[in-house]
């Protein structure tokens, strides 16, 4: 048997730690055009927390479309991005 998962950091371990993220768009050259970035919770916290918010919102008749959809045509972008907010991750700069 392939053991399972054992669940993760506990909620201690969690409260130490943060998710930094930064995304760069660069030109075919490589000159960078764009940089955005996002600071919250920890990993664990924010997919739990996003998870809910996309069942949460699904169920609730706010999915704009069927079939297999990415997470902007499915919700919308402002709509994403005001989950991925409530969920604890929010735009630094």
């Amino acid at each position: 048997l392939v053991k399972g998962s054992t669940g993760g950091p506990n909620a201690a371990t969690r409260a130490g730690t943060s998710s930094q993220i930064v995304a760069i768009a660069s030109d075919a050259a490589g000159t960078p055009l764009a940089t955005v970035r996002l600071e919250g919770d920890n990993p664990y916290d924010f997919t739990g927390a996003l998870l809910a918010w996309g069942a949460t919102t699904a169920a609730s008749d706010g999915l704009r479309g069927s079939g297999a959809l990415g997470p902007v045509d499915a919700f919308g972008l402002d709509e994403l991005q005001a989950g991925v907010a409530q969920a604890g991750i929010t735009r630094t700069g």
